[in-house]
Parts: structure tokens; sequence; C-alpha cells
């Protein structure tokens, strides 16, 4: 029988004492989609958690937050879980009892953990953007799921002691697609349950798909090269509508253009133009929030070469086409 998932959030308030989060509970419950919002305290910042229950056993947060100080939270679920997360923004840091190390994930790097101690420790710095997704599936749903009732059995070799693990990678352009396209998701009630449960299944399939592929070794890169490309990625965003060739960055960071680009998937997981076309779709959309152009003019204005390319790039990324978004802003 798949159990039903329940946790208590306490967070560390100004005075530095932990409290029940859950009495800020602000939003709703939609009886049909079980879709709970906590906005966090004036003090803390700005922003929300969210929560969607999607059955027993499975459940999707997010959250989205400008914090003014240190957040710190104690999470307790009534079992343990395994859970899948995805930084969007921010980094947080995360503590149990059966790590012998505090973990830390950065920006667009997700994990799986798994702890036999239900009780998880979360940490974010002040002044961040915290943005970010998480699955819970408890072990029987993950069991009914994929037929795998051993749950590490997928995930061999990633061990702390037996049962309990954790481990991280950087998130893949796929994932970040997906991730995308349940941040605007356009659908309610009903509909918006099956979509959120099929993105969430389609994220624990590219996960489980990343470890259970042999890695490919590769080499480090070195802190001088990595201060390069860093460097060579903000010269190519600085002018997103007229971006400057690979040619011309890599003579400016005075590094080759072979190792310009292996070094840049190295850093941030993707080729250039795929971060290039990240970067302008991020721009049309904040454009279309603004609301002061068409989307003809926000296509040229983020550097596309069409509308239609544009209009075409823009679903593929977040799922819904950009007239249709704008519409329901």
């Amino acid at each position: 029988m798949v159990k039903k998932l329940d946790s208590k959030v306490l967070i560390k308030n100004h005075s530095g004492e932990f409290t029940d989060f859950h009495e800020n509970f602000s939003g709703s419950k939609n009886k049909l989609l079980k879709e709970f919002i906590w906005e966090i305290p004036q003090d803390l910042g700005k922003g929300f958690f969210k929560k969607f229950v999607l059955g027993s056993g499975l459940e999707i947060s997010f959250s989205n937050c400008s914090l003014k100080r240190d957040y710190q939270a104690k999470i307790e679920h009534s079992t343990p879980m395994l859970t899948f997360a995805f930084n969007i923004s921010g980094s947080t840091i995360t503590e149990n009892s059966c790590l012998k190390n505090n973990f830390e994930a950065n920006q667009n790097e997700s994990y799986v953990h798994y702890f036999e101690d239900p009780l998880i420790g979360r940490k974010s710095m002040n002044h961040s953007l915290l943005k970010g997704i998480s699955i819970r599936v408890s072990p029987e749903k993950f069991a009914e799921i994929t037929g795998i009732e051993n749950q590490n059995a997928f995930l061999s070799g990633l061990s702390l002691n037996g049962k309990n693990f954790i481990k991280s990678s950087k998130t893949s352009p796929i994932i970040q697609c997906t991730l995308s396209q349940m941040q605007n998701c356009p659908h309610k009630g009903l509909i918006k349950k099956i979509f959120l449960e099929s993105k969430a299944l389609e994220l624990i399939a590219y996960k489980m798909e990343e470890f259970t592929l042999n890695p490919v070794k590769t080499s480090k890169i070195s802190d001088k090269d990595r201060e390069k490309i860093i460097l060579a990625r903000d010269l190519l965003i600085k002018d997103i509508k007229y971006p400057p060739s690979l040619l011309a960055i890599s003579k400016a960071v005075n590094i080759s253009h072979t190792k310009l680009e292996r070094g840049f998937k190295k850093v941030f997981n993707c080729t250039v133009f795929e971060y290039l076309r990240k970067s302008r779709l991020e721009y049309s959309k904040s454009l279309l929030d603004e609301g002061k152009m068409t989307i003809t003019e926000t296509a040229f204005e983020a550097g596309f070469s069409s509308s239609s390319h544009f209009a075409a790039s823009f679903f593929k990324y977040y799922g819904i086409r950009p007239g249709d978004y704008r519409r329901g802003k």
C-alpha cells in the first residue's frame, strides 16, 4: 500500500528560534489538484513555496524566493522519501544525520537523495534568489512507478552506508527545458494535475538515465581557464541581439577556439550556442512580461531571425506559444 506523505516545516525567525512555517499558510487547497501555497515572512524576504500533491506517495514543490537574510529550515517527513531536487537559481545546503558532511548544491545543479532519517536541514544564504523544483516519492510509489522494489537498485554504487545516498550533477539542457515548462504551466484543474505529473515522471526518467549510464570521464579544467570561460560567457550575452563571434570571444579572453568550446560545455553543461539560445529565450520572456512590444518586435530584439523561428523555439522551451503566454499575463 502506498503511504501518504506528510511533512512539518520549521523555519528560523529573526530571533533565532524555529517556528512552524505552516502557520504562514496563505494560499488555498484546490480540491481537484491539492495545491498549497505558503508565503515567506516579510522579514525573510519576498516569495513563496508551493506544493502540489499529485496522489498518494507523490508530490512536487516549487520555491521562488528573494531572500533578505539567511534562510534556515528543519523539514521532517512522516516517512523517508526519495527526493529529486533541481536548483534553478541560488544555492542550498542540505544537512542530515546520515551525511558525514553537509551537502551544497548550486545554481543549475540537480541531485537525488534518500535518507533513512526523515529530518532534513536546509540552508540558503541571504540576498539570493532561490528558485527550484523538488519531486518527492515514497519508496512504495517508486516501486509502483518503476517496478523496482529497491529504490537503490538503479543507483548502484551511490550508497553512503548501505541504504542512504545523495548524488548530484549539472542540470542538462533537456532537464532545464522540462523545468521551464513546469514553471510556466498554462493549464488548470485536472489538466494541470496530469501535466505536472507527466513532467515529474519525465524528470525522474532523465535522472534515472543519467545515473544508470556509465559516466564519461573528462579532464578537469583549471581555475585560470574557468575564469576565462566565465568571462567569455559574459561577453557572449552582453549584446544578446548582436553577439560577437566565437573567434572574437576566444581572442578577447586569450583562449583557443577549441578550448573555449570544450571548456564551455564543462563549466555550463551546454554548448555556447545552447547557452545563447537559452539566454535569448529568457530575455524574450522578460520582454513579454513587460508587454511593451509586439511578438515580432520581441523576436528581433532578442536576436531571433524571424518571428516564426522565435515562436517555435519559445514553445519548445516553455511549452506555451509566446502569444498565449502574453495573453495569460
